[in-house]
């Protein structure tokens, strides 16, 4: 696959990076240029914090629609790509990467991509210092999950994408072809148990006993779910007999999840032949058949689950101190609510604790714990009630599914108000709420409650009316607002931004005395945006600034 890249791969066109210099990154370009080739939807990046200066890979700037792959100041000009409601994270932990109290960044958050959509990534960056003749380094990676699905990211395998075209290469080639299906059984109930995180590592342990056994003899792909295929194109028939042999002895020994031992069940179903003469669709769909028809002949799920493990599961899902579901938990359970409440209006809600970090230091973090243990009571009493689900996102946020009415808002709010009030009645610890109506036939996202956390920014602000209700008007000012600044910095990197010269004149001697500069955005098609458009956005922003500094 990396030959192919290689060779198929358009030459970088580097005219519009000209006063980038190797120096400033200890690299070259053609190991660079190679680095980022390696994988799709992984855009490698080096920046010079000495002179803040950031090189980027060439897939960053397709994909993402960077105005260049070399970017000064890029610190600045990613606040406005990352989320509004992810920003504060962000530059709370990569400011300290800047300051170099910290030297290792990893973190995920949403980003636009050059369709103006929001995707999500995981950034994974090192700070390696300087010493006054080498400058200092942040370098890392940017992980578009939407794109890098050629390779599993629980297990490191190969996805289905490339098995089908291994598949077909080997249907081209008419090799004999050996392939064996993998299946872990009940892993729903691990799921349950011990969390998504858990399962997923054991997978990955899963997926190195594999690799263990077939590394140098054949491949082996996360197909889906809890399914693996290894496949092999170089070994003859009693070969391959010896391998369906080892990978079992390997599968079906006792795993470690979660600090616990268990046997789950393996099902491992071979296939060889000679010469694959099927499409690779038929080819899977046989496998698929033959490892079901092999899962009748297997006790279903049924998994000895000790006191330990269910201690140990009940910590992956809910949280010690509140009592309530963990974020992927809590939105599980929300659609799981849902599927039998389809009538009627639901909404998500947010709260978050007015000034926590403040509360801590004048209560101490102990009595701090316990106001969220007893906001964590008063969410949790709504479940036992059946009226709705209740989560907490970390910190002091807290986020819960509830019928969409007036007087049940409210009286959640008061109840929560209540229960800080005991603490401390000052007004600036009041809690505030966002609520964002949904629609409960559809599946509910993450998306809801980031939208609800917008919402709740303009509770925060307002000690009237501590409850605000999502403006789609709002929310849709807040994203044209930032893709504004953003496409607003791709004229400025483009040449699009220009500006006229207007002389002032002194009336009494007709002398000109100075002038003034008169901005103006040549948009694509070579007409001219009014200034009114986006001069209010920068000098909200602060953004104003490089504006001043370009003219």
């Amino acid at each position: 696959m990396y030959d192919y890249k290689l060779r198929h791969a358009v030459h970088l066109d580097r005219r519009n990076i000209a006063q980038a210099h190797t120096d400033d990154f200890e690299i070259s370009d053609r190991v660079f240029d190679a680095l980022s080739m390696l994988n799709e939807g992984r855009y490698f990046f080096i920046e010079n914090l000495d002179k803040h200066r950031t090189l980027w890979s060439q897939g960053a700037l397709r994909d993402l629609g960077l105005p260049s792959e070399h970017i000064d100041n890029c610190h600045d000009y990613w606040k406005t790509r990352v989320h509004p409601d992810d920003l504060e994270a962000y530059t709370n932990d990569i400011d300290q990467i800047y300051d170099g109290s910290k030297h290792r960044h990893v973190m995920q958050y949403r980003v636009r991509n050059a369709a103006g959509d929001y995707i999500l990534g995981r950034a994974r960056g090192f700070r390696i210092d300087g010493d006054g003749n080498v400058p200092s380094l942040y370098v890392g990676e940017l992980v578009n999950r939407s794109l890098a699905e050629t390779v599993d990211a629980a297990t490191g395998l190969g996805t289905q994408r490339t098995l089908i075209n291994a598949i077909d290469a080997c249907r081209r080639d008419r090799c004999e072809t050996g392939l064996i299906a993998v299946r872990v059984r009940g892993t729903a109930k691990l799921n349950e148990l011990y969390g998504a995180e858990a399962v997923d590592n054991m997978l990955a342990e899963y997926a190195g006993r594999m690799l263990s056994i077939t590394r140098g003899r054949s491949r082996v792909f996360r197909s889906r779910n809890a399914q693996f295929v290894v496949l092999s194109n170089d070994l003859d028939h009693e070969a391959f007999e010896q391998l369906v042999h080892h990978l079992k002895e390997a599968v079906f020994a006792p795993v470690r999840i979660a600090g616990d031992t268990i046997t789950p069940v393996c099902l491992v179903v071979p296939a060889f032949y000679e010469h694959l003469t099927n499409q690779t669709a038929a080819v899977l769909g046989e496998l698929d058949r033959r490892i079901r028809t092999a899962g009748g002949l297997v006790p279903n799920d049924s998994l000895p689950i000790p006191e330990v493990e269910r201690k140990s599961a009940i910590a992956e899902r809910i949280d010690p101190l509140t009592g309530l579901y963990r974020p992927s938990e809590f939105m599980r359970r929300v659609n799981e609510f849902l599927e039998t409440r389809r009538n009627g209006a639901w909404c998500i809600a947010t709260v978050d604790m007015g000034h926590m970090r403040l509360f801590n230091e004048w209560h101490g973090q102990a009595e701090g714990d316990r106001v969220l243990a007893d906001v964590g009571t008063v969410l949790k009493d709504i479940e036992n009630a059946a009226m709705g689900v209740a989560g907490y996102w970390g910190q002091d946020d807290f986020c819960v599914l509830i019928p969409f009415k007036h007087d049940t808002v409210h009286q959640i709010y008061n109840r929560v108000r209540q229960a800080v009030a005991k603490h401390d009645d000052g007004v600036g610890f009041w809690p505030s709420m966002g609520v964002y109506p949904i629609d409960s036939n559809e599946e509910i996202t993450i998306d809801a409650q980031a939208k609800a956390m917008f919402t709740n920014r303009r509770a925060k602000n307002d000690f009237k009316e501590r409850i605000a209700i999502f403006r789609p008007e709002e929310y849709e000012h807040e994203i044209a607002f930032h893709r504004t600044l953003t496409e607003f910095q791709y004229a400025l990197s483009n040449g699009r931004i220009t500006y006229y010269v207007q002389p002032q004149v002194d009336m009494e001697t007709g002398e000109i005395i100075g002038a003034e500069a008169l901005t103006r955005w040549i948009d694509k098609d070579g007409s001219l945006i009014s200034p009114a458009t986006f001069i209010p956005a920068l000098e909200e922003s602060g953004f104003v600034v490089t504006l001043d500094k370009y003219v």
